[in-house]
């Protein structure tokens, strides 16, 4: 699942790079294309500091399914069993 959060931010690298080389041959930068870029490179930061794509999922089937403790006692051969 990582792989495809890095491999769709990569894409969205490769949109702004093609962008910025369009840009460049133009010779048509301003203020308001460098505010748009800074605001996508903020965007993929924050894609890349913590990925919303991620979820957690709880099993059906619990992962253990009973402890059991055999605590002897003191007192000869007797012993306490506790079920968790």
């Amino acid at each position: 699942h990582r792989k495809q959060v890095f491999f769709d931010i990569e894409n969205k690298l490769n949109d702004i790079a093609t962008q910025l080389k369009i840009i460049r041959q133009e010779n048509q930068f301003n203020e308001i294309d460098l505010d748009q870029f800074k605001e996508k490179f903020s965007k993929l930061q924050e894609e890349l500091d913590e990925p919303s794509n991620l979820s957690i999922q709880q099993q059906s089937s619990p992962f253990i399914n009973k402890i059991v403790l055999n605590i002897p006692l003191y007192q000869g051969n007797c012993s306490k069993i506790i079920s968790l």
